[in-house]
């Protein structure tokens, strides 16, 4: 991340900073919340989980086809904040 525009998801997104910093380290996923941002969208959980879970099911296909992976991406760290916010929003929910 070259700049501080999407730091507020440290604070926003219920999973901890390393799980988050594993998620701006994924340029498919910055570019998505950058979007969001330029058309003044209030990103919300919901979007994050969406994007994450987008981005989560490309690689994991990716794997499944014995196609190399990109060094930036952490199949275990991503899925497991994935899950993470997956089972908070839940939480919101009941």
């Amino acid at each position: 991340m070259d700049d501080n525009t999407l730091g507020f998801l440290y604070r926003r997104v219920p999973i901890n900073p390393t799980q988050m910093k594993i998620w701006l380290g994924i340029p498919e996923f910055e570019v998505e919340m950058r979007v969001l941002l330029k058309t003044n969208h209030t990103i919300t959980n919901e979007d994050v989980l969406e994007s994450m879970e987008r981005i989560c099911d490309f690689y994991e296909a990716e794997k499944k086809a014995k196609n190399p992976l990109p060094p930036y991406v952490m199949l275990s760290g991503m899925r497991q904040s994935r899950n993470k916010l997956r089972r908070a929003l839940e939480q919101e929910s009941i």
